[in-house]
């Protein structure tokens, strides 16, 4: 399961109280079994808890959880959160641990009658305590060093204060001095904002399949981006179909092929195909590192399915044989 798949998954689904929680790690075997170390990224906690008490207000408010987890106590920092219907989204500043619960039954494993605590914890909301100040009960904007206040009230063509402006006397406006100096202030007006992201480079966590876009300045692809993978092999484009399909295992170079999943309706649900179709961008890992680059010009082979996909000049399917 991917972020994007966790994250739309509604953690009631596996009965009331219940939290799920996202972890990558490696893993081993015919079973893809996880290896230590893991790594915690995230968590979906329902609007109720096992007793029905609302958690509304506490969830919105929270900056960290401390919970059991596989024997210990592990406390988290919460970076980012989305409210759904029926539960929050959480995610965390990696937190590596050595080991997780055993299987509950196959592929599902559970940690019973955790205890949670919010950091900090707020019955109420924010917006309706004694921790926001309502219309007319907040103190003043400080006043400015230099910008004075003009006088219209009379004259809009000369304000009535103005021998007071001329002389530098008349009163300091309730507007804080900034200098200019403060990113959030200046960059929208002043600086701007242009996306930078890469059209080929991208560095991969492969548990995860979330691919962020290695700035390096080249207007391309979307910041972050939700892949899935295949096992294959990459020919050039003028290589034959039949003969790319007719290798054997000992002569075929198996690599890992990534592709931008994008969610499709299929029988009136929507899921996630697990192999690319039309439109889709392949790519390839980058040797020696996590990086990855896009499979232009090239025929990529799919072992499970037996198929050729065939990649143009921006490394998009435009066959499938």
């Amino acid at each position: 399961m991917n972020l994007e798949e966790f994250i739309n998954t509604d953690p009631n689904f596996y009965g009331r109280g219940n939290a799920n929680l996202f972890y990558s790690s490696s893993i081993s075997g015919s079973d893809d079994t996880p290896v230590a170390p893991f790594t915690l990224l995230g968590m979906s906690v329902p609007l109720r808890d096992l007793n029905g008490n609302n958690l509304v207000s506490p969830l919105k408010e929270v900056d960290k959880f401390k919970f059991d987890f596989a024997g210990q106590r592990v406390e988290v920092t919460i970076n980012g959160r989305q409210k759904k219907n029926t539960y929050f989204f959480f995610s965390f500043d990696p937190l590596v641990v050595n080991s997780i619960p055993e299987e509950d039954r196959p592929g599902t494993r559970i940690e019973e009658d955790s205890e949670f605590v919010f950091f900090p914890y707020f019955e109420s909301s924010y917006f309706n305590s004694d921790y926001n100040p309502f219309q007319g009960s907040a103190q003043e904007l400080l006043r400015n060093s230099v910008i004075q206040v003009v006088d219209r009230n009379t004259s809009q063509a000369q304000p009535t204060n103005l021998a007071a402006l001329v002389a530098g006397t008349a009163g300091k406006a309730q507007i804080p001095d900034s200098k200019y100096e403060t990113a959030g202030i200046i960059s929208g007006k002043y600086l701007g904002a242009k996306l930078t992201s890469a059209p080929t480079l991208f560095n991969v966590s492969k548990d995860i399949f979330k691919i962020h876009v290695d700035n390096n300045g080249v207007p391309g692809s979307e910041p972050a981006l939700s892949f899935k993978l295949f096992e294959g092999s990459i020919h050039r484009s003028d290589a034959d179909t039949t003969t790319i399909k007719g290798l054997s295992d000992t002569d075929r170079e198996k690599i890992e092929i990534y592709f931008d999943s994008r969610r499709q309706r299929v029988g009136g649900v929507l899921t996630f195909p697990n192999f690319p179709s039309t439109s889709n961008i392949l790519y390839i890992g980058v040797q020696g590192s996590n990086d990855l680059r896009k499979a232009v010009d090239s025929k990529i082979y799919s072992i499970e399915t037996n198929k050729v996909f065939t990649t143009d000049e921006d490394g998009i399917v435009t066959s499938i044989t």
